[in-house]
């Protein structure tokens, strides 16, 4: 298990925090993996991170930590915000989210994109994981 501290995270400075996490993973080492998997392994944290920033109620989420674990079969993120909140249950939906609408597709992308998704504690917690060998067989 690797782990990432996050301090003063905001809209600003998602890009250079994603880019750090994805240097973490031990895949990303071979430019191989460069492809369709490591870009949703991005959209789904800069989701996430964004979810984190415009719905928690700050504009800057003070601190956030990132356990990433990594095996020859799967990625999983355990995301957990120390201060923002999201309410996810507030904007899930069941259905597909408007064209029509702003903003609102965001849990949306996250259930495609990743295997595994969940939150918890209030929204104060994510789960994210990516199957490396469905990926493998694309």
């Amino acid at each position: 298990m690797k782990t990432k501290k996050i301090r003063g995270l905001s809209i600003e400075t998602i890009f250079t925090q994603v880019e750090a996490i994805l240097n973490e993973l031990d895949m990303m080492q071979d430019s191989s993996h460069q492809d369709i998997f490591s870009y949703n392994i991005k959209l789904a944290l800069w989701e996430l991170f964004s979810n984190l920033i415009s719905h928690g109620g700050e504009e800057v989420c003070e601190e956030i930590t990132v356990h990433i674990y990594e095996n020859e079969a799967e990625i999983l993120f355990k995301v957990i915000s120390d201060g923002n909140r999201f309410n996810w249950k507030e904007y899930k939906e069941n259905d597909c989210p408007s064209f029509e609408q702003e903003g609102g597709r965001g849990l949306y992308i996250l259930q495609q994109i990743c295997d595994r998704f969940a939150y918890e504690e209030e929204g104060q917690m994510a789960i994210l994981g990516f199957e490396k060998q469905k990926e493998a067989h694309k």
